[in-house]
């Protein structure tokens, strides 16, 4: 079937992901010492909603170091920034009428990024795990998400950057992508119909 809708994960997929990388820099650790660091579980209860940003803050080390959250929420809002050709490919689609959706797994903090990036012009936030309280690869996400699109399941084109979130939106009906770069995504919808050859970003 061809797809009649896509659904975007966010971070990793359409903009970049500080987690590791800026998240670990702003405490002065490795990426390796971050994770190590980190109490388990704390930033999955985070995305799905289970405790806010004061006992996030409380909780989120093993040592329950405290430390500036305007600060840290200013230095995620400086890391955000589109994927390379994303946006161009974005807004190709988008041309096109196709209905785009957005599936994620994030925090309150998703309503920053918004401000920032105003994803919403050409995406629908259909599905964010701290509104939910669940969490991709849940099987009932996916079930959710294509009840909000109000689309079945085989209707719908998924693109994650996570294999395991794929693997478990086809298991629910899906069709689904691997984010493999701006390129290689473009390719493939082209070749599913989605988009025309001469409206490929380049690059």
């Amino acid at each position: 079937m061809r797809p009649r809708a896509v659904v975007f994960d966010v971070l990793g997929t359409l903009v970049h992901d500080p987690f590791e990388e800026e998240m670990a820099a702003f405490f002065g650790m490795s990426r390796e010492e971050f994770l190590q660091a980190l109490r388990p579980g704390v930033w999955p209860r985070f995305e799905r909603g289970e405790i806010g940003e004061e006992d996030f803050v409380r909780s989120m080390f093993r040592d329950g170091r405290a430390f500036d959250l305007p600060a840290f929420k200013a230095m995620l809002q400086g890391a955000w920034r589109w994927l390379d050709g994303m946006k161009a490919l974005v807004r190709a689609l988008a041309g096109t009428g196709l209905p785009l959706h957005l599936c994620s797994n994030y925090p309150v903090w998703y309503r920053d990024l918004e401000s920032c990036l105003r994803l919403s012009r050409w995406l629908r936030w259909t599905f964010v795990s701290c509104e939910h309280r669940m969490r991709k690869p849940d099987p009932a996400v996916f079930e959710r998400t294509a009840r909000l699109a109000r689309l079945p399941p085989e209707a719908l084109l998924f693109v994650d950057d996570r294999t395991g979130n794929c693997e478990a939106a086809r298991r629910m009906g899906f069709q689904a992508l691997p984010f493999a770069g701006a390129p290689a995504l473009a390719r493939e919808l082209a070749r599913l119909g989605l988009l025309s050859s001469d409206s490929l970003p380049q690059g």
